[in-house]
């Protein structure tokens, strides 16, 4: 029971991410543009805060699924089998923590990705108001 319930947790929050992602990219996909232009810095720095999004988006994904094979090995009754005299840890308690440490460290890259994609953004031309008026900025 305990295994249905965290299975319908885990597609329920994963469905979630994927509705809030999928949400966000019909809204991005609405303008076209008709010539191709040079490149703008103010777009190049959105498109390093979009990627960035989607990394994270990945990473939070990775990080469910991770924790849910973790959950699902500390759920198993028996883990071990002991053969001819020796414990060995069984093949699905093997292929648990292989997962999840494999999902973990996807995680992991994911993140650091949307932290560089973010370093990236504020590199960029960035507006500014100040006392004298609006201006453009190249933050670096």
């Amino acid at each position: 029971m305990k295994k249905n319930i965290l299975l319908l947790l885990l597609l329920a929050f994963t469905a979630n991410i994927y509705a809030q992602y999928n949400n966000q990219s019909k809204k991005d996909k609405e303008t076209t543009e008709i010539l191709p232009s040079k490149p703008n810095y103010l777009d190049l720095s959105e498109q390093y805060d979009k990627l960035s999004k989607k990394y994270q988006y990945g990473a939070l994904g990775c990080a469910t699924v991770s924790v849910g094979l973790f959950v699902g090995y500390g759920c198993m009754k028996d883990k071990f089998e002991l053969k001819d005299g020796e414990t060995k840890m069984k093949e699905k308690a093997q292929l648990l923590i292989f997962g999840g440490s494999a999902c973990a460290a996807l995680a992991i890259i994911c993140q650091v990705y949307s932290i560089e994609c973010k370093f990236k953004a504020n590199k960029c031309l960035r507006l500014q108001v100040s006392e004298n008026g609006p201006g453009l900025a190249y933050v670096f």
